[in-house]
């Protein structure tokens, strides 16, 4: 087992490019994995088209948008007489969201390269807008959040989604933990962006009503990924995961072999009567009106 390193400041520059760069590479495996990740999130795609209040004609705002999720719902929802905004700063994440909604036909399907901390949108421009998964990975998160309630109409709905709390997230708590102890990661430092960073009760709630969201509600909502085996399950996880990637680069290769096989035996007690390793998983949904 390797020693525990220990947490080290960081500088934004250095982080903003290592998350470039970490999605550019990762883009390739979102592609190749979507039609499992698809179905396992469209329960949670729904509710924040939802909790937004889309409704069909809507002008909407997608941020970080990844492949295509949930902007790829919302142009859906609002018809072509409407249109949705996807809205990324990576470039090969945005490629394969259009290759979606070409796919779709969804010809009111739009896209901008743009760093979500610094949107540069029109104001009071958007009847509603979504953002999953990303205000717990930058480092100005309230950034985000003003930046989006600037560019929505008067009233209008802000919906996002964070995982929640590590212990309620095995699909990306097992492989953070595992790496920390068999690579010698070291626990991320107080304030650090993660994907589990921000799951705990009334962190996003704060985050959105101090950018001056009001009304401002919240609710979980389940998602599970189910894999044919454990091998299949680290599969992804080292295609898709950039924060996973980032982590093990640097390490010789057998220390990332022994990672990706305490992964598998971590998950083991997670499989099924069939022999499906089943990772159930929360995510807290928060809205608020402009």
């Amino acid at each position: 087992m390797s020693a525990i390193q220990q947490p080290q400041p960081v500088d934004p520059q250095e982080f903003k490019s290592a998350q470039k760069a970490g999605w550019a590479t990762a883009s390739q495996g979102w592609r190749k994995w979507r039609h499992r990740f698809e179905p396992a999130t469209a329960e949670l795609n729904r509710k924040l088209v939802e909790l937004a209040g889309v409704r069909a004609g809507h002008r909407v705002l997608d941020v970080a948008s990844g492949i295509g999720d949930p902007a790829l719902e919302v142009a859906r929802k609002t018809g072509a007489k409407g249109s949705v905004l996807a809205t990324d700063f990576s470039p090969e994440m945005l490629a394969v969201a259009r290759e979606r909604a070409q796919e779709e036909g969804l010809g009111h399907f739009e896209t901008k390269i743009a760093d979500a901390e610094k949107l540069d949108l029109p104001p009071a421009s958007f009847d509603a807008a979504t953002c999953r998964w990303c205000v717990m990975l930058v480092l100005d998160p309230a950034a985000i959040c003003t930046g989006v309630r600037r560019a929505l109409k008067p009233d209008a709905r802000f919906a996002t989604a964070v995982w929640g709390e590590p212990e309620k997230v095995p699909f990306l708590a097992i492989p953070a933990k595992v790496a920390m102890r068999e690579a010698g990661l070291p626990p991320p430092a107080p304030g650090t962006p993660g994907p589990l960073s921000m799951g705990k009760p009334g962190v996003a709630e704060a985050l959105l009503a101090g950018a001056g969201f009001r009304d401002v509600k919240s609710e979980t909502v389940s998602v599970v990924f189910e894999f044919a085996s454990p091998a299949e399950y680290v599969a992804l996880m080292d295609d898709m995961s950039a924060s996973l990637r980032r982590a093990l680069e640097d390490k010789p290769a057998d220390v990332r072999a022994k990672v990706r096989k305490e992964i598998e035996r971590a998950v083991e007690p997670l499989r099924t009567p069939e022999g499906r390793v089943r990772l159930v998983n929360e995510v807290r949904c928060v809205s608020g009106k402009a």
